[in-house]
């Protein structure tokens, strides 16, 4: 009803001759029939704050901006309810395609036909789903609509509502399960600044179990003691506590506090790491222990590491070790497990080699990939993840490892030309046309093994927290254009991500290798910025996949090309799909009004995709688009 309620007077507005005159100085009354219906309290898009308080804010009267802020308010702490959450999730849930197939074989076989089928001894065909499909359904309609929240968030932080945007962050936290997710929420906490962060991460690590959305027994007004002996460990506050540890470290290990802070906030991840009753949260005293880099954390994450039936636990403090302090034996244990039998074990121990600068981890990633180590049949295949790993990790010792890789020669041609995917996003534009002519295969030859299972299964190399703690947020006093463009769609990056989960839940084999090498390709050319990259990013426009059709989108806005520009006017027109009946299109429109204008104010073609975002059926598309066509005040 809401969308509904939306969408009707946006329909009659763009059927009124409202629309016309100068594109310097567009007619008052377009926004003034926005602000004047309250469409703006109603939206979901969260692109329309984060472009009011970053660049639109001169662009309007005191009385516009005044009212426009007064709904979006209201609209974002919508997007940031946790009930609102909740219900749209389980709407995506009902809509998906297992439920459905089980909604349906249900009716069937309450029918007529089936109830007097089973009577003769004929029982009706019952579709089987995949293993784990409705659990994979559930978890991608759950974290759907939290991709959103995290927009709004930061916008209803950087409209001076810090508390509201802390409370979204805290849920977030307890609620989510997709890794990357969560990580994002920490960024966001980060970006409260470092005091903000340090008080509300201290908040949830004292207060955990009464804050917890899970903790039936606490709704229960039931004690602390006695919750500890009659009744299980309470998940969501087990989630905040290890979330607060290793944001506490991180704040600590990024220099943005003050030395008391610091002290303060380390010596609460220390009390972590040992006692009676704290064993659920070593792992996130682990990684904050490890994000601290401080010394005296080396000797309670030697302890960490000999723990024991907590494999997570003992790879943080092996990976800290490693990593932060050099430790000699956590890096020859690293190394041995290199020969774990558990595929998951080998990623994470090269993971943290790799980045402790070990060159045993760089000679196991070229014999894996070249398939010269010898794999179980039944185990997932972890050569995609390896060469993505080495990517994102980048470096002349990675370059040269996938280089090694790809003259020796990998095992099948996808790989091979993930490889060379790879190393174009290292800079190596000479394989580009070799990625071109790939673009178009469709015969690829795959291994009996699934790839797929590896990339739902483990976390990436690089933890979202680490670079927002680091610098301090954006960390940029004066942006360039260029940067405030990227950070225009940052809301776009996140549906990317989850629309590619959401692809790869369902789709077989063959499809999923294509879409990986089309998105992944995508990324590629935005980063490595070979000539000719803004033509091939056009032709993935037209790609049937919206994950594809998402990341060229995306990468042609992080290209920084000035063709990019005839990419993104293409792209401003195309459907980008739905995820539980809501498109992602109005946010993606948004966004590239955003990014065009940031960067091509000049250019004919941003005043054509304005003149097309006035027109638009999203209320907030055409808030952009009418308001960035004046001249700042």
């Amino acid at each position: 009803m809401a969308l509904l309620r939306t969408l009707v007077p946006a329909l009659f507005l763009l059927a009124s001759p409202a629309f016309g005159g100068d594109a310097a100085n567009p007619p008052a009354d377009g926004l003034a029939e926005i602000l004047g219906s309250g469409l703006l309290a109603e939206t979901r898009n969260p692109v329309v704050a984060n472009f009011l308080v970053e660049e639109g804010s001169p662009l309007l009267t005191e009385a516009e901006r005044a009212q426009a802020l007064d709904q979006l308010r209201s609209a974002l702490r919508r997007q940031t309810n946790i009930i609102t959450l909740a219900m749209q999730g389980m709407g995506g849930l009902m809509a998906s395609d297992s439920m459905q197939s089980a909604m349906t074989a249900a009716k069937g076989m309450l029918g007529p036909k089936a109830l007097l089928g089973g009577l003769t001894g004929v029982l009706p065909v019952v579709p089987t789903l995949q293993p784990g499909q409705m659990e994979r359904d559930m978890k991608q309609a759950l974290t759907g609509p939290w991709v959103r929240g995290i927009a709004a968030a930061q916008a209803l932080d950087k409209l001076g509502d810090g508390q509201a945007a802390a409370r979204f962050y805290v849920n977030c936290l307890q609620v989510l399960q997709a890794d990357w997710l969560p990580g994002a929420c920490l960024g966001g906490i980060a970006g409260l600044g470092p005091e903000r962060a340090e008080k509300l991460l201290v908040w949830m690590l004292d207060n955990a179990d009464s804050i917890s959305i899970t903790n039936q027994a606490g709704m229960l007004g039931e004690s602390e003691e006695k919750r500890a002996k009659d009744t299980p460990l309470d998940p969501g506050a087990v989630q905040l506590r290890n979330a607060a540890l290793e944001g506490l470290g991180a704040l600590v290990g990024s220099g943005g506090l003050d030395t008391e802070s610091r002290q303060r906030a380390f010596g609460r991840v220390l009390a972590y790491a040992s006692g009676k009753g704290n064993e659920p949260y070593r792992l996130g005293a682990a990684q904050g222990l490890g994000r601290a880099a401080d010394a005296r954390g080396i000797e309670p994450l030697r302890k960490l590491a000999k723990t024991r039936g907590e494999p997570l636990t003992k790879q943080a403090a092996l990976r800290a070790l490693a990593i932060a302090f050099h430790d000699q034996a956590a890096i020859k244990q690293l190394r041995g497990e290199l020969d774990d039998r558990d595929p998951e074990e080998q990623i994470r121990a090269a993971q943290a080699l790799y980045e402790a600068g070990d060159e045993a981890a760089f000679k196991w990633a070229v014999e894996v990939i070249g398939h010269r180590r010898v794999m179980e049949a039944k185990l997932p295949d972890i050569r995609p993840r390896v060469v993505r790993d080495l990517v994102e990790l980048g470096g002349e010792r990675a370059r040269k490892a996938l280089e090694q890789a790809l003259a020796e020669g990998p095992p099948n041609d996808w790989l091979t030309a993930w490889v060379r995917v790879g190393l174009l996003e290292l800079g190596d534009t000479s394989q580009l046309p070799a990625i071109e002519a790939a673009l178009a295969k469709v015969d690829w030859s795959l291994d009996p093994r699934g790839f797929r299972s590896v990339w739902r299964a483990l976390k990436p190399l690089i933890m979202a927290v680490v670079g927002t703690v680091v610098s301090g947020g954006l960390g940029l006093a004066a942006p360039s254009t260029f940067e405030q463009a990227k950070r225009a769609v940052q809301l776009v990056g996140n549906l990317v991500t989850g629309e590619r989960s959401r692809f790869l839940a369902k789709a077989g084999q063959r499809e999923a290798a294509i879409a990986e090498l089309h998105w992944q390709t995508a990324d590629a050319l935005a980063i490595g910025r070979p000539a000719g990259a803004a033509r091939i990013l056009e032709g993935m426009l037209v790609n049937p996949e919206p994950a594809v059709r998402l990341s060229a989108a995306l990468a042609l806005v992080r290209l920084d090309q000035a063709e990019s520009i005839s990419g993104i006017a293409k792209a401003f027109a195309l459907d980008y799909g739905t995820e539980a009946g809501i498109p992602h299109t109005p946010e993606v429109r948004a966004s590239l009004l955003r990014a065009a204008r940031l960067r091509f104010a000049g250019d004919p073609r941003t005043r054509q995709i304005f003149a097309a975002g006035a027109k638009d059926q999203d209320a907030a598309v055409r808030f952009i688009a009418l308001s960035g066509q004046r001249k700042a005040a």
